[in-house]
């Protein structure tokens, strides 16, 4: 297979994607100030734009990372995107299309003091085609997860709703959860031991999988506590719909039991099987991820388990 050879789009302009990157002088690199979001095609179809792009603009409102560019414009600079880059894929594969948003270069670090950060600040996106094949073994087998010692900081310093690249305490809880299993992901809890996301998924369980379907019961935690996932939230469409109860509360690391089924949500791979927490061995969740598929093949037109299982 050839190189391919992708465009990004950069403050407004369709660049080569090699060209694409932050200067040592930006607030992103120096301080860490980046505001980010990443969605997903389906068959070459963006999905869940306007949530995405609303949920990014949000974050960079949060942050006090001024953009010069409305919802409308942001959207839309994303169908373009993906239209010029998706003509090098094969119809079995995606692309994931990555938003940046910094508040751009700091004066003095340039000697010219009269730049104000935050004045000239920095919107971008690229893509990449998702890796599917590291997904294969988490669809395969499961996911086995950690709970390290490294806790999901203070909300009250940062919100743990607005996805960003200050991700030290990730790469921490990484490290460390992979001390323990080579396997696993880290699930950090708060720092009062409730159990809150990995890096780049929400957590579902769901009580009851040895009884009927109507009885099952999903939990995942509470609103607030959690980057609130696109994938978790049309989760909590499809139970809704098919009448399952969804709660959405404090749930303590004690509370984990081989009873419950867990499921991770994310927007690369979409849904995998939690195995096992620690020690835990969690009850499969073949029955749920099933009806899951049947939904959401109707809503994307595709099956996220086929498209990654099938890959070569």
């Amino acid at each position: 297979m050839s190189q391919r050879s992708y465009e990004a789009w950069s403050n407004g302009l369709f660049i080569p994607q090699e060209n694409l990157g932050v200067t040592v002088h930006d607030a992103g690199f120096v301080m860490g100030v980046t505001v980010t979001d990443m969605l997903r095609t389906f068959r070459h179809t963006p999905a869940c734009v306007e949530q995405h792009v609303k949920r990014f603009i949000t974050n960079c409102n949060a942050c006090r990372i001024p953009l010069k560019f409305g919802e409308t414009e942001i959207a839309k600079a994303i169908h373009e995107l993906v239209a010029k880059n998706a003509k090098q894929l094969e119809i079995s594969e995606d692309l994931a299309v990555v938003l940046v948003a910094t508040p751009g270069p700091i004066g003095f670090y340039l000697n010219e003091p009269s730049i104000t950060v935050g004045s000239n600040p920095n919107l971008a996106m690229h893509t990449f085609e998702l890796p599917l094949e590291r997904f294969k073994p988490w669809i395969q087998h499961g996911v086995q997860l950690e709970i390290p010692k490294t806790c999901q900081p203070d909300p009250k310093v940062i919100s743990p709703t607005i996805k960003h690249r200050s991700r030290m305490h990730w790469w921490i809880a990484e490290q460390e959860a992979k001390s323990v299993n080579p396997n696993a992901m880290a699930l950090l809890a708060d720092e009062n031991g409730n159990i809150t996301e990995t890096a780049s998924s929400n957590i579902i369980l769901v009580e009851n999988l040895g009884k009927s379907a109507s009885s099952w019961v999903f939990h995942t935690p509470k609103n607030g506590s959690t980057l609130p996932g696109i994938t978790q939230q049309l989760l909590k469409d499809f139970a809704l719909e098919h009448g399952f109860q969804w709660v959405e509360r404090d749930i303590h690391k004690t509370e984990i039991h081989n009873e419950f089924g867990g499921i991770l949500s994310c927007t690369s791979y979409c849904f995998a099987e939690v195995k096992s927490i620690g020690k835990t061995c969690l009850n499969p969740a073949s029955k749920v991820l099933d009806l899951i598929a049947i939904w959401w093949e109707r809503r994307f037109g595709l099956d996220w388990r086929k498209q990654i299982l099938n890959i070569l």
